[in-house]
Formats: C-alpha cells, structure tokens, sequence
C-alpha cells in the first residue's frame, strides 16, 4: 500500500474498568485495526491504564501494518476516572510517542460515538452506570461516583443486591429467592458462608457477573429479582428525564445491561430512546479531530 508522507492516522481509546478498546482510521475514517486490551481506568490503577492503553495501541498498530508509524498517530483518549480533575493531569502529564494525544472522559466519547454529534445524551448501563448530555456547549454528569457508592442500576450494583437478598433469606430477614440456588450453582458452592467468603475481596466487575442470575429470576417472577430490577429501573428512568429536561435532542442507552433493563424502564422514556449511531471508540476518534481542527 502506497501512503501519503503527510497522512494522518487517528485512534481511539475507550478506556473502562474491565477493558480498553481501540480502532485506528485514516483520513477517509475507514477503519484500519481494531484491538481490545485489558483495564483502563487510571483511577484505579494509573500503570496498568497505560500499559493497556499501550499495548492496545501497539497491537492494533500491527494489524493495520502501522506498527512503526506511532508518531504520525492523532489519539483521543476517553477514560473511566478522568472526570476526576486529579486523575485526569496525571494521564495528561503521560510522556507519550504518538504525534498528539488528546484525553476526555469515557461518557464525552460515548456520546460523541452515539449521536455523531456534541448534542446528546447518553444512558451508561455496564459494570456501572451513569448519565451523560451535552447541550448549547454545556454538559450535565449524573453519578459517576463509583462502586459500591454509585452505580445504581448496573451490573455491579444488580450483582451486590442479588448477595444481599440471598444473604438476608438465608437469615430468614427475607423472603426465600431462587437467587440462592443461581448463585449456589454459579460459584460452585453449597451454603451461604461460603458465598461471603467468596465475596471478601469482590470488586464491582466480580459482582457483575450475577447481574445475569438477576434477570433470570425476574423474568420468572422472583419477589427479591423483581423488587432488585425495579428499583435499578427506576433510577435509570429517573437518569433519563433529567437528562432529557437539560434539553438533550436525543438519548441512548448503551452499557452491557442496558437492554435488559428497557423492559423494566419507564416506557415513555424508552419511547424517546434512539439507537446509538457509533461506537465510543469511533466517539474518541470526533474528538481528537475536533480537538485538531480548534488547536
């Protein structure tokens, strides 16, 4: 392949707390790589974030036969843990090899990539949750305040309602739950103790994994499913009028939980939701060659 000396290759990065991916684009956005590397939230752990962001990077770079070319390389970064102002100069101060480097939260990319757009909202329902909308160059952050203390509605937060209820059955606090025996099958044990000694040392991507078991039990009916899945649903309805209030012309949900929770969700809400148009990494890519264009 013959290449321009003066082309430009953008990436982006949508980095979270369970995984970083990565696309890199020409000039025409046509996608050249993609790559998925590990966690990427500085706020958590700075060094892995930038070993992961660098080895997505690199990796994807080599798929797209551009593993020698970093300098010419324009990335937008939109990081989980950023929207914390100390957070964010430590990955801005980051002595990088790449020709420019533009850094943003994980939600200002997710909405760019949604709407294709600076104005619009975003819903964010994964391992966590939040709410996002940018309007007339203002912009309006829900939650984001972290797991165990935030996150309401998402999978982290279904995942440690679900011990609870199983917990306070097992205590005969609550009513029996068929969440017991789900979560007795899924870590392979028989009896409650020995859930909490799994849990001891649970971070939020741990508990997501019984977000699942919750859905499972609520579409039967479970009481302690449904009581868990309504009062996520609620919030997340909650999230979705204010940001639509702030006057947000168009809204998405987007997160791996998201489009389970749509059938608990006020449906006058899910009336008003669109399809995201892109991805959050192809979000980080708008950004950078916006940033690009004012700078």
């Amino acid at each position: 392949m013959v290449r321009s000396k003066a082309e430009r290759y953008w990436v982006g990065v949508d980095g979270g707390g369970t995984k970083c991916k990565v696309v890199i684009m020409n000039d025409r956005l046509e996608v050249l790589a993609n790559y998925i590397s590990g966690p990427a939230n500085p706020y958590q752990d700075l060094s892995l974030a930038i070993n992961s962001i660098s080895l997505g990077i690199e990796e994807a770079a080599k798929l797209a036969g551009l593993h020698n070319r970093q300098n010419k390389f324009i990335v937008g970064m939109g990081l989980a843990g950023v929207n914390v102002p100390r957070v964010f100069q430590l990955v801005d101060n980051w002595q990088n090899p790449y020709k420019s480097c533009h850094l943003t939260t994980d939600l200002h990319i997710a909405c760019l990539g949604a709407h294709e757009s600076d104005e619009g909202a975003v819903i964010v329902a994964g391992t966590g949750s939040c709410g996002y909308a940018t309007s007339k160059n203002d912009s309006l952050l829900i939650g984001a305040h972290g797991f165990p203390a935030g996150d309401k509605g998402s999978g982290a937060w279904l995942g440690l309602k679900a011990v609870e209820s199983v917990l306070l059955a097992d205590n005969g606090l609550y009513p029996p739950t068929m969440l017991t025996e789900l979560l007795f099958e899924q870590l392979q044990v028989t009896s409650c103790i020995e859930i909490v000694d799994c849990i001891q040392k649970a971070n939020q991507n741990y508990y997501a994994q019984f977000a699942i078991q919750v859905f499972c039990a609520a579409n039967k009916g479970d009481v302690a499913a449904l009581k868990i899945v309504d009062d996520g649903a609620k919030y997340l309805s909650d999230v979705g009028f204010k940001l639509l209030d702030f006057g947000a012309k168009r809204l998405a949900m987007i997160g791996g939980v998201s489009q389970a929770m749509k059938k608990w969700m006020n449906q006058e809400l899910i009336m008003e939701e669109s399809e995201p148009l892109n991805s959050p990494e192809f979000g980080a890519v708008l950004f950078a060659r916006n940033h690009e264009m004012t700078s």
